[in-house]
This record gives C-alpha cells, sequence and structure tokens, in this order.
C-alpha cells in the first residue's frame, strides 16, 4: 500500500506541475497575481522572522503603524510558516516558499481524497479520480492567490480519520483526527469553521443511522477517547486563535456583517463560470474571477448523482452524510439572502439558511465569503463519484472508461499557462529599499501616494497584473500590497499596509497625506515621530508630480535625504 501511494501523490504531482506552467518553472520569481500572494509572501517572512528570534512582534507586525496586533487582521498562517520554513530559511525567498507550498496542496489534496474514497470503496482507480476530482475541482483552484484557502488538502484526511474513529473507537484514529482538525484550523480560520460543520454533519448522520461495521463499538468507548484529547485540543485552539481573540477584546465592533457577507456569497450563475485560464469549458461557459468561478463540472455532477441509484446498502449511510454535506454546504455558499431564477419563475431575494446560521452559530460572523463554502461541496460530490465508478456496473465492466472520465472532467478543468506577474526577489529589492533596510531609527516611514485600496480607477484584476514598474497613482490597492510585501525585506515599521481588514489608523492617514505636504499632513506625520518619508515619483501623473515637487522644494519643514531614481527620501526638519 506504501508503495501505492507513493506511485499516487507523484501522478498527482506530475499533473500539478504540468496544470500550472509555467509557474512551476518559474516558482522563484513569480506569483499568480500582485495581489493577495504579495501579502502573504510578507506574511510568511514576518512570521518566520519572529519565530526566529523568541515570537518578538509576532502579532504587532510592521505594517498598519500605530495600529497593534495586525497579525489579526488577516489569517496568520502559523502552519504554512512552519510548513515553509525549511525553504525559507535556506533561500530567504518568500515567494519561492509560497509557491511550493501552494502546488505541493494538489497532490497532498488528491492523495488526501484517495484514502477518503479508497476507505469506502475499497478501490484504487475510483479513488484515484476521486482525489483528480477534488484537488483539481474550480473551488480549490480559484483560491490559488489566496494561501489560506488554497490550503484546504487537509480537509479530506479529517474526515478519514473520523470514519476510522467511528469505525473503531481507537484513540489513534481519535489523535489523528484531532491533528488534522487542527491543521485545519491552523491554516484558515474559514477552514477551521469548515471542518467544524462538516464533522458535525457527517458525524452526526454517521452515528445517528445504522451503518456497517466491523464491530460494534460501545458509545462509551467513543466518549472516553473524545474527552482524552478534547481539552489538549481546545488548549491549541486556543493558542492559536489568541491573536483574534484579542483582536476582538480590543476591537468588539470587528465582524463581518450580514450585508458584506451577502455582497460575497455565491450567486447562482457562479456554479456555471470557470476561470479566464480554463482551456475548452471557457468557449462555452461564464468566466470569471477566482473564486467566483464555482463550476464543479458535467463529469462530477453526473457521477455523484448516478451515486444514489448504484450504491449498495451498506454505504447508504454514508452517502447520505456526504449528501447532506454537498447540499448544506451548497447553501450556506450563497450568504444570508439570494434570488434564484429557473426559465421565467423569478424568486427574488430570498432568505438562506446561512441568515438563520449566522445568529446560531457566532463563528460565521468571522467569515466575509460565504461562497468559499463550495470546498465542502466540491470534496462531498468527489466522494460520491467515486461510489459511481465502483458500484455502476457500466463501470465495472469496462475500466477503461473511468479512465476516459478523468480525462474529460480534465479538460473541463485544464488551465491554459497560468497567468503570472514577475517580482523582484528579496536580492534585487528597488534601491531605495536597499537603503532603507541599512538605515537606523525606531521610527515608522510612510510611501506615498497613498489611497484608500477601493478608491482605485483601474480595475482590481487589472491592478495586479501589473509589475512593480508600472504601478500609477490609480493603482492604490497593487502599490500597497508590493509595499507589504517589501516590507518584509527592509522590516522597517511602516504606515502603509494591506490586509483583510483596514484599520482606522490606515484611513486617518490616507485622510491626513490628502494635502501633503500642507502643515496639517507635516504635524500628523510628526506626531507619529515618521523617520522617512518615500515619495515614488514614477506613480503619480506628469501634473500632479510637478506640482508637488514645486511644493516640496520650497517646505521648509522637509529634506531630501537621497534620491533613487524616481524615489525621493525625505526627512522631517526639526
Amino acid at each position: 500500500m506504501r508503495r501505492v501511494l507513493i506511485y499516487i501523490f507523484s501522478l498527482y504531482t506530475i499533473i500539478s506541475l504540468l496544470f500550472f506552467w509555467p509557474l512551476a518553472l518559474h516558482a522563484g520569481n513569480s506569483v499568480v497575481d500582485a495581489g493577495d500572494p504579495l501579502f502573504y509572501a510578507w506574511n510568511l517572512v514576518h512570521n518566520w522572522q519572529s519565530f526566529t528570534h523568541g515570537f518578538r512582534h509576532l502579532l504587532d507586525t510592521n505594517i498598519y503603524f500605530p495600529t497593534t496586533n495586525t497579525l489579526a487582521l488577516s489569517d496568520t498562517l502559523f502552519l504554512q510558516t512552519a510548513l515553509t520554513a525549511p525553504i525559507l530559511w535556506i533561500s530567504n525567498n518568500p515567494v519561492l516558499a509560497e509557491n511550493i507550498y501552494i502546488l505541493l496542496t494538489f497532490p497532498l489534496a488528491g492523495l488526501g481524497m484517495f484514502l477518503l474514497a479508497r476507505r469506502i470503496t475499497k478501490q484504487n482507480l475510483p479513488s484515484l479520480l476521486a482525489g483528480l476530482f477534488y484537488a483539481f475541482s474550480l473551488p480549490r483552484l480559484g483560491q490559488i492567490a489566496h494561501l489560506p484557502m488554497i490550503s484546504s488538502q487537509w480537509l479530506p484526511y479529517l474526515f478519514y480519520f473520523l470514519l476510522r474513529f467511528l469505525d473503531d473507537g481507537k484513540r489513534a484514529n481519535a489523535f489523528l483526527f484531532s491533528i488534522f482538525f487542527i491543521a485545519n484550523a491552523a491554516s484558515s480560520v474559514y477552514l477551521g469553521i469548515f471542518a467544524s460543520v462538516g464533522v458535525l454533519i457527517v458525524g452526526g448522520i454517521a452515528l445517528a443511522l445504522p451503518r456497517q461495521q466491523k464491530k460494534s463499538v460501545n458509545l462509551n468507548v467513543y466518549v472516553k477517547s473524545v474527552l482524552l484529547f478534547v481539552i489538549p485540543v481546545i488548549t491549541i485552539l486556543i493558542v492559536l486563535h489568541f491573536p483574534y481573540i484579542r483582536l476582538k477584546a480590543e476591537h468588539p465592533e470587528i465582524q463581518r456583517s450580514l450585508a458584506e457577507a451577502s455582497a460575497r456569497g455565491a450567486y447562482q450563475e457562479d456554479y456555471t463560470a470557470v476561470t479566464k485560464n480554463t482551456l475548452f469549458t471557457g468557449k462555452i461557459l461564464p468566466t470569471k474571477e477566482g473564486e467566483r468561478a464555482l463550476y464543479l463540472t458535467s463529469t462530477v455532477i453526473v457521477l455523484a448523482l448516478l451515486s444514489w441509484f448504484v450504491i449498495p446498502k451498506k454505504l447508504r449511510t454514508i452517502a447520505i452524510a456526504f449528501g447532506g454535506l454537498a447540499i448544506i454546504s451548497f447553501l450556506l455558499s450563497f450568504g444570508p439572502e439570494r434570488p434564484f431564477t429557473v426559465g421565467p419563475f423569478d424568486t427574488g431575494y430570498i432568505r438562506m439558511p446561512y441568515y438563520y446560521a449566522y445568529k446560531l452559530f457566532p463563528p460565521l460572523q468571522i467569515i466575509r465569503v460565504p461562497s468559499r463554502f463550495s470546498v465542502l461541496t466540491a470534496l462531498s460530490l468527489s466522494l460520491l463519484a467515486a461510489m459511481t465508478l465502483t458500484y455502476a456496473k457500466f463501470f465495472k465492466k469496462y475500466p477503461w472508461v473511468s479512465l476516459v472520465t478523468g480525462m474529460l472532467f480534465l479538460l473541463e478543468v485544464w488551465q491554459a499557462p497560468v497567468r503570472t506577474v514577475i517580482v523582484s526577489s528579496y536580492r534585487q529589492a528597488p534601491p531605495v529599499y536597499q537603503w532603507l533596510k541599512n538605515q537606523g531609527g525606531d521610527g515608522p516611514i510612510i510611501e506615498l501616494p497613498i489611497a484608500a485600496i477601493e478608491t482605485g480607477s483601474t480595475p482590481i484584476e487589472q491592478q495586479v497584473e501589473k509589475h512593480y514598474d508600472a504601478l500609477t497613482q490609480n493603482d492604490p490597492l497593487a502599490t500597497e500590497t508590493y509595499r507589504v510585501y517589501f516590507a518584509g525585506y527592509h522590516l522597517k515599521t511602516t504606515i502603509n499596509g494591506y490586509s483583510g481588514y483596514i484599520p482606522q489608523s490606515y484611513h486617518d492617514a490616507v485622510i491626513a497625506l490628502d494635502s501633503f505636504p500642507s502643515e496639517y499632513s507635516i504635524s500628523f506625520l510628526k506626531q507619529k515621530r515618521i523617520d522617512y518619508i518615500i515619495v515614488h515619483s514614477r506613480q503619480y501623473d506628469d501634473k500632479k508630480w510637478t506640482s508637488l515637487r514645486e511644493q516640496l522644494s520650497q517646505s521648509r519643514k522637509l529634506r531630501l535625504a537621497v534620491q533613487f531614481d524616481q524615489d525621493f527620501v525625505y526627512t522631517i526638519t526639526q
């Protein structure tokens, strides 16, 4: 069996490398876009720096000065940092570490799904295809730019050990189930919530309905095993989520509203949409950006639906459990309310189960993007599809058809050469950041121009396709993601920043610096004890820069410290 697992993991790895070409070839200096991936690269290097210096400034990062506990404004990436630590240590290249991790999530997800499916079907080929269906499902592919959510490779292992534990009640399986529950929660708050929802549904149905077991397990055995690990697990989860606990205590007003969740829930048409890179179906199906592309493929949907007609009675409970998970996660993905149309019939906006779960299950108040629940739907359908491939007489009689089915699935999801953006490694950082890294002083810096990231006139999907040298004042989101990325290199504290939540300190800086270099703006910077003001002249339009440069030359409160081509560094005179 060990040799089989090695072969299967190798096969998934080869498919992943081909799937994500040329990203796999240029993993050290390319990202899929210049938005979130640059932020996560900084997050990894910040955590690594803190881990290796006694956890100093772990929560109070060097962005969004003077806001504290800024690590909790997005996913902490503790597990991802631990797993990429060897790459970070050897290369000091967080982009390389991030890309290798992303690429490895696909064979890991496939292998986990293989184990889960084989636990139920006892067959290698259907289980191998189930791993393919889940690992390369569009709800996963759409998250390739989101390091926390692409970490959904641990979900199949969670269910695998849950079913093993429910079958035999052994403490070893309870322990491994606990490990993978922690792995999901440590990878992302979202995945911790998804794991909880999945365990409640699958575990609850599996315990409530009769199912075939090798031996009868007394309820006391389950209770004793669970109690043995529940306190350590809770303790670890509290430690891992302390940043969020502290954030909630310091800022009780921070929570995701129903309106925000509704705006980012799935729409009916999202489940027929593919990414812009999808090779074939992109010609006949609508295309959407990232996590709006939730097409579950006709291959998997048809196979999953057929499972209800072919599975043996002994697996009916498992099928109901994962069928229930598929339906519930699908409904939750729509968020609090959605309209639906079927031909001429239009429901108008109706309240969805998420609306009521939001009030009854407080962790949902953390979720900003309910559409991500679709990853549980993809997992469940992949497992049901494996059951059809195993028990349908047609597939049993003609095994080669199963291979054709796998190829059809790949054709539905295959991506044309993945779009990438070249980024400078830390060894090739712009001269102004190289200079900044070698400067003393404990005061923060600020980089200009600065603006609210939602105000850019360039659409975000176009901003994140730009190289650093092509940025303008119309690209406020991309300028901040690049600045955060290089903050992991120069390590200076900065007022600038980017994350899943934008604190008030950033908005205050945007307002104050709108009139820079006015008396008010300089007074604001003096109060923050700014060491350096970095003005990126090429990011202004010609008219704005001409005016600004004249004002800077006339200001008696600012002194030009150094210039690097089109980057000007100023200090405030006393």
